[in-house]
């Protein structure tokens, strides 16, 4: 057989070659070829399977390659086409047999009047693919020398299924149906449960996973739509209902379909499962008397039983910062041009709102309902306009096309909609989470919640629940630290319901204290022992920061600003972060009551500093010079002391390495006396750095030996 298929593969290029065409991409035994012209590659096509048929293969049955031609705009990436109409050919060609050739309408129209001699295509009718899509028509390219009878084509209506046709086509999506089908390759995988929050496209995912899966099943896929089921025993009565089980009366309709299934070769899918939870048994019941049957679950959390494969269904794909020129390599973009067009035919992306575009999907998380609501506001507004608009965006999204189901025609009533199935104590945390933007620790949630949940595992275990009904979602721990974030849509939702609880005030206090007191801890242990901690709890809220001081300084709590600026500060310089933090010093220095007091010269040094490190070397002497008199003028030792070590750096680094030796010879002294570690430590090594420089080599170790043995003295490795 090994043979036999390096021939095919080489009739399959040599021929594409020979007709100007390419081959693309193989997979498998499939070869996947892009052609200018249509009559090119039904030139080749026809070729080929004249050769195949001519060919002596030495093999126990005789080779039969099944073609299909379709055209159509795709996009070029890395020497592969993507897009619409190479999926669309994927699904003709798993209609057709083995030696068999088939068209679209839209190849089909291209070619029929200039085909060659003996050449003609036969109209097979209209077929539903496995796309779900619209019908598509289908025709039978036919050669006088080659087979034309052939069994009806495999499509969707012929195969026994119930699928509901779809109105719009899916939209990306490659990589998740990829990986659900492995998933049920795997022996004894019998069940796969797609589980995500509201207007994920669930329920989209599972249908074309069913769909291509429909020729794999003996008694076919079948769909089983609970939106409307409220009980567990109900769940037993529509899947009989679907599957076409006459039910006895006296007979419970789960043993009733359990019968049914037993023998079986089937998929079914259960569609939003999370209102009937505790119908769990009824599956399990159906798993274990019927070894044939699969079942894919779609729920916004899992069912938690034996066997059960969860597969979390993440947002669209999104365009990273500055790849707004490619927005149709993003599944979020594509999906919102797509609707964008069909809403309003005359739309098109260009230079100026490509950018647009790219920050709304950004900005509504790649979430495929909220993307499509967004876009059939293309009637109305531009793109600028939607999103300048989505501070709102539970008010803007809304007025979804009359077919879709209730909770999916607003933003609101799809959130509502899981909102509604939480336990009480659960609604409470949720709303409390709302106050936090990028990232949530367990200890920050314990502190806002800390009234109501005294238990800090009793807020885990609601933030757990809440996780595994896809509203909190988990991120990388923090410091050994679990650690948690929240959609911006999820969120807003939630801060609306919080603030009609009228509990907003009292969780914006509790929030901003607790970072305000995060802070201060972390710029007095940043020079300790555990200083990559807090550089990556600082790191890892610095939305949450970035909100708090912006909440106080809007309040106009002075005190509090300028001592999270001085404690961030050296976080800002060390992350490059230099708007940031000229902004907020700026902003501290207006609140200081006293431009010759303490906090004046801190930050005034700080903004030194911050020059320094951007090479303004005139501003930040200045700077320096002005804060070192107001530390002298006051006795700040430590101001001082520090102002000097960072004067000796502004001279190093202009080549004043004189005065730098003075300043930090002065700085030394003052840190000595008052027992500054950390500051001495450091200052030694500057100094140490000036002799290498003059080439004292014995002066430079004594200074770098003092230096560490400061750094070691103080738990500072």
């Amino acid at each position: 057989m090994e043979v036999a298929l390096k021939r095919h593969d080489e009739i399959l290029k040599k021929t594409v070659n020979q007709n100007n065409g390419h081959v693309f991409k193989t997979v498998g035994d499939a070869f996947c070829c892009a052609f200018t012209h249509a009559l090119d590659a039904v030139k080749a096509a026809l070729t080929v399977q004249l050769i195949i048929k001519e060919e002596e293969w030495k093999t126990s049955r005789p080779i039969r390659v099944r073609m299909s031609l379709h055209t159509g705009a795709a996009r070029e990436r890395d020497n592969d086409y993507f897009g619409p109409p190479v999926n669309r050919v994927a699904r003709i060609e798993s209609l057709a047999h083995g030696g068999q050739v088939v068209m679209s309408r839209a190849t089909a129209e291209l070619v029929r009047d200039i085909l060659p001699e003996g050449v003609w295509i036969e109209d097979k009718g209209s077929h539903r693919l496995k796309d779900l899509a619209r019908p598509e028509e289908i025709f039978q390219v036919n050669h006088s020398d080659l087979p034309s009878d052939f069994p009806p084509l495999k499509s969707m209506d012929v195969l026994p299924n119930n699928l509901p046709a779809q109105t719009t086509p899916m939209i990306g999506r490659e990589k998740e149906l990829e990986t659900v089908r492995k998933l049920f390759d795997k022996e004894n995988c019998r069940l796969v449960s797609l589980v995500g929050r509201g207007g994920m496209g669930k329920t989209r995912l599972a249908l074309q996973v069913a769909a291509d899966m429909v020729d794999k099943t003996r008694d076919g896929t079948w769909f089983v739509d609970l939106t409307s089921i409220t009980q567990a025993r109900d769940v037993a009565q529509e899947t009989a209902r679907v599957l076409g089980i006459s039910q006895k009366s006296e007979t419970d309709p789960v043993d009733s379909v359990a019968e049914i299934l037993s023998d079986k070769d089937m998929l079914i899918v259960l569609d939003n499962f999370e209102q009937v939870m505790s119908a769990y048994k009824v599956v399990v019941a159906w798993l274990k008397c019927s070894p044939g049957v699969r079942f894919i679950v779609t729920s916004r959390e899992a069912l938690n039983i034996r066997g059960e494969h969860v597969f979390h269904v993440p947002p669209l794909s999104l365009p990273g910062v500055g790849l707004s020129s490619i927005l149709s390599q993003f599944e979020a973009t594509r999906l919102f041009i797509d609707r964008a067009c069909a809403s309003k035919p005359d739309f098109t992306v260009n230079n100026e709102n490509a950018p647009v575009v790219a920050e709304i999907c950004s900005r509504l998380d790649g979430i495929p309902l909220a993307i499509e609501l967004a876009a059939a506001r293309i009637r109305l507004m531009n793109p600028r306009a939607i999103l300048k608009r989505l501070d709102t965006r539970l008010k803007l999204l809304t007025g979804g096309p009359n077919d879709m189901p209730e909770r999916h025609k607003t933003l609101r009533a799809c959130i509502d909609w899981s909102y509604d199935l939480l336990t009480e104590d659960e609604r409470t945390i949720y709303r409390y989470l709302s106050v936090f933007y990028g990232g949530i620790s367990l200890l920050a949630a314990s502190a806002v919640l800390q009234p109501i949940f005294e238990d800090e595992l009793e807020v885990l275990g609601g933030i757990e629940s809440l996780v595994d009904k896809s509203l909190v979602y988990r991120k990388p721990p923090i410091d050994d630290e679990p650690f948690f974030g929240i959609l911006e849509t999820i969120g807003e939702y939630g801060y609306e319901r919080l603030k009609e609880s009228e509990e907003d005030e009292s969780a914006v206090h509790r929030f901003t204290d607790y970072f305000l007191s995060l802070v201060s801890e972390a710029g007095k242990a940043l020079d300790g022992p555990e200083q990559k901690g807090w550089i990556d709890k600082i790191s890892a809220n610095q939305e949450n920061i970035n909100y708090t001081m912006v909440h106080l300084s809007d309040a106009g709590d002075g005190a509090a600003v300028i001592s999270m600026t001085r404690y961030l500060v050296p976080f800002w310089i060390m992350w490059n972060e230099f708007s940031i933090c000229r902004e907020w010093i700026l902003k501290a220095l207006e609140f200081c009551p006293d431009s010759e007091g303490q906090d004046t010269a801190w930050l005034t040094m700080q903004m030194g500093w911050l020059s320094l490190s951007i090479g303004t070397y005139k501003e930040a002497e200045d700077s320096l010079k002005k804060a070192l008199e107001i530390f002298q003028t006051n006795a700040d030792d430590t101001g001082e002391a520090t102002c000097l070590m960072r004067l000796g750096e502004a001279q190093y680094q202009y080549g004043g390495f004189s005065k730098a030796m003075k300043y930090w010879k002065e700085s030394v002294v003052i840190s000595e006396r008052i027992h500054e570690a950390n500051l001495n430590a450091l200052t030694h090594q500057f100094l140490g750095n000036i002799y290498i420089r003059e080439e004292k080599v014995q002066e430079a170790q004594r200074e770098y030996q003092i230096a560490l043995d400061s750094y070691l003295g103080c738990g500072n490795e």
